[in-house]
């Protein structure tokens, strides 16, 4: 069962993923969102199959899924800012200071079994943060949530931390930021084909004869 502060979190997540429906129809999801009881969302998660049924007998093979997992696997939109083989990191929708980010390992796992590819990935977030954003520290910290555990690279500007306040963050200040700290990947150069005359000019020259 789901927590009071993994309900709230859930909830921020839904009403993120509302804010672009018609305004009739996004009021009138986000009143029914906000008005579920913890029961009624594990029950909707469930419907939507962004959560696997408790009951479920398959529950070895296929295990409890989160937002984290839907994340993963792209069924929640984000905004990304880099990747590696065992994480991806993303900035938090509802962050405690400009740039916090968060490294989400690709496999549902404990804190003390997050891959190191993952604390890899926090350190060089953490650090393009700093050159971007130039905060007065970088803190970066483990925490789990519905069991799915995550690394949180919080900037800190005054004394922010885990536990600080969070406000959600508006649509074009995330895109700023992604564009900011994303990692663009290098195109590759095409190779072009010489053409003969070039070919033929390239090749070494034989020594003149003398008479």
């Amino acid at each position: 069962m789901l927590s009071e502060q993994e309900a709230k979190r859930v909830k921020e997540q839904l009403l993120q993923q509302i804010e672009k429906f018609p305004q009739e129809q996004k009021e009138a999801a986000k009143k029914e969102i906000e008005s579920m009881s913890i029961k009624q969302l594990e029950e909707f998660l469930v419907k939507n199959n962004l959560v696997k049924s408790p009951n479920s007998k398959n529950l070895e093979q296929n295990p409890t899924q989160c937002v984290f997992c839907s994340i993963i696997e792209g069924k929640i939109p984000t905004h990304k800012i880099d990747e590696n083989k065992q994480a991806i990191a993303t900035l938090d929708i509802n962050p405690v200071s400009k740039g916090h980010s968060i490294i989400v390992p690709k496999e549902h796992t404990s804190i003390e079994k997050i891959p190191t590819q993952a604390f890899t990935l926090a350190k060089k977030i953490a650090k393009k943060i700093k050159s971007k954003l130039k905060p007065k520290d970088i803190q970066i910290q483990p925490s789990s949530f519905m069991q799915h555990s995550i690394i949180n690279v919080i900037p800190i500007y005054e004394n922010e931390n885990l536990n600080s306040e969070r406000k959600k963050a508006e649509e074009k200040d995330l895109k700023e930021l992604q564009s900011k700290l994303e990692t663009k990947k290098r195109e590759a150069k095409p190779k072009t084909k010489k053409t003969s005359s070039e070919m033929i000019n390239n090749l070494p020259q034989a020594p003149r004869r003398i008479p």
